[in-house]
This record gives structure tokens, sequence and C-alpha cells, in this order.
């Protein structure tokens, strides 16, 4: 009788330790993908200011 219960009480944990994985990895995924994006912007900014400064010297 309580074989079948316990299948699902096993399956529902695996979907909600699966579920707080992803949301992890996707966490951590998302902040890497963020961090890199925004040291791509502020070394283009640099580097545009870099060379309209320079621009603005000649």
């Amino acid at each position: 009788m309580e074989g079948p219960r316990s299948n699902q009480k096993a399956t529902i944990r695996a979907l909600l330790l699966t579920k707080c994985g992803l949301i992890f990895f996707g966490t951590v995924i998302s902040a890497i993908i963020e961090n890199l994006l925004n040291r791509a912007s502020v070394s283009s900014v640099v580097s545009f200011l870099d060379n309209a400064s320079h621009l603005g010297h000649e």
C-alpha cells in the first residue's frame, strides 16, 4: 500500500531538488554573464572616452 506513495514522495523530492538546482545554476550563470557584460561595456566606454580625448587634443 505504501509503495506508490513513497515513490510519489521521492519523485516530488527529486523534482524540487532539480528545480532548486536549476534556479541556483541559472542565478550563477546570469550573474557571470551580467558581470562579463558590465566589464565589456565599461572597457568599451573607457576606450571610447580615451579615443575621444585623443581626437580632441589633435
